[in-house]
């Protein structure tokens, strides 16, 4: 795992597809899905492409497709200029949160809270509603203080 690490800090684009396949199919070990995590943030914006996919590939698990939100957001976040492209894949994959779990609807909630998309609070509020999004990362009142622009940063 410190190879994989090594691949991005060596800007080894060629190796982001390999390791989002791997992320895809990977065994269920949450400290491999935290460090490729870590890794796919660090490619930074070359890592998009392969974090939308991953995320809108419904047939990949939840678990997957939530670290590839959490990735497109810690991109954004080191890369603002990539954070309306992360906050519109996120918020489109979200207007399906009806063909979703709540868990990855809970995923996709939280990393656009992250990157305060308050334009997305109207679409967030009726997935709670509706019984969509799992409360494990907080309540609709939660998100919603969080959303709220006159709140401090």
């Amino acid at each position: 795992m410190l190879a994989w690490r090594a691949l991005a800090c060596m800007r080894a684009v060629e190796a982001i597809g390999p390791l989002a396949r791997f992320l895809r199919e990977r065994f269920e070990d949450e400290w491999t899905t935290e460090e490729l995590a870590w890794v796919f943030t660090e490619f930074g914006p070359p890592a998009i492409p392969a974090m939308v996919d991953l995320v809108q590939d419904h047939d990949a698990d939840d678990e997957a497709r939530g670290t590839a939100a959490a990735v497109l957001r810690g991109i954004a976040e080191e890369h603002p200029e990539c954070r309306d492209e992360a906050v519109a894949t996120l918020r489109s994959e979200l207007e399906r949160y009806r063909d979703h779990s709540p868990w990855l609807n809970s995923d996709l909630v939280h990393e656009l809270v992250a990157l305060r998309a308050c334009d997305a609070g109207d679409l967030i509020r009726q997935a709670f509603e509706d019984g969509m999004v799992d409360e494990r990362n907080g309540s609709w009142e939660d998100v919603k203080a969080d959303l709220d622009e006159d709140a401090p940063r």
